[in-house]
């Protein structure tokens, strides 16, 4: 295992990358980054759909220095964890779960290198994945930050619900939603709906051109099936009520991707929520 660093895009100060086994023994990528100075607690980061953990790398950094550790994997399915299919580039898993099983086994190992209070940090699809280990008290913190989080998606129409369970239920979930080829690496900063830093946008590229396989192409019909799964999972749940410690959540007003409107729903059942645009 290792990190992928670029000129423009250094490792934190003394990170450490971790191969470690998670549910069903998948190879996952760990890196954990100790605080400078004494440590004021950890910082959890959940990253969102396609993301590789050196996307991460400034965040950890100003992390760092504001006296956090740090401690970041990537999922199952994406950077440089374990790939289940031929073509690496599909994005597949079964269920929201497989992550959160993943991640408990990972803390548990380093549970004891990880000072508290604990802070979860997730954007987009890690949103997902930290309610869920929140909400099933896999992970326990002091505070939670949520920035545009995936408890709802734009493209969950009910025909492409439908069809994205029919799929998985006739076996062809491992199957792409869509044929047409998607290389990251292609897209000019013109054409993307995703972020309006520049510069950060060609920073992931460096990271692209010196990792190519750290690449993801795009979901499998079964990947959302299990998006919607969980998302409707989130909206029907009584178990927000548990979550009694503080929460932020941010959402992005021109996010293409994500349904906004779940964020405010989902915000009002929790005890001790703040939404912000």
């Amino acid at each position: 295992m290792k990190l992928i660093e670029t000129p423009n895009n250094p490792a934190p100060p003394g990170a450490e990358v971790h191969e470690v086994k998670g549910f069903k023994n998948a190879r996952l990528r760990v890196c954990l980054a100790p605080a400078t100075g004494t440590p004021r607690g950890t910082v959890i980061i959940f990253p969102g759909y396609t993301e590789f953990l050196e996307k991460y790398f400034e965040t950890m950094r100003d992390l760092q220095a504001r006296g956090f550790t740090t401690f970041i994997m990537d999922w199952r399915g994406q950077g440089l964890s374990f790939r289940k299919l031929k073509n690496p580039y599909i994005y597949y898993f079964q269920n929201f779960d497989e992550p959160v099983r993943d991640l408990l086994i990972v803390l548990e190992k380093f549970k004891d290198r990880l000072p508290r209070p604990w802070v979860t940090f997730a954007h987009s699809m890690g949103g997902a994945i930290a309610l869920r280990a929140l909400l099933v008290e896999g992970v326990r913190p002091e505070a939670a930050f949520f920035s545009t989080p995936m408890w709802g998606l734009v493209a969950a129409t009910p025909v492409n619900r439908f069809a994205s369970r029919f799929m998985r239920f006739i076996g062809l979930g491992r199957l792409p939603v869509s044929i047409v080829r998607k290389d990251p690496r292609e897209e000019k900063f013109a054409q993307n709906n995703v972020t309006s830093d520049e510069t950060r946008f060609n920073r992931n590229w460096d990271v692209w051109r010196a990792c190519p396989g750290i690449r993801i192409a795009g979901p499998t019909f079964a990947w959302f099936a299990a998006a919607c799964d969980i998302t409707d999972w989130f909206r029907s749940t009584k178990r927000t009520k548990r979550l009694r410690f503080p929460i932020t959540v941010l959402s992005a007003t021109e996010d293409t991707f994500v349904r906004n409107a779940s964020h405010e729903a989902i915000v009002k059942r929790l005890p001790d929520a703040v939404h912000k645009t």
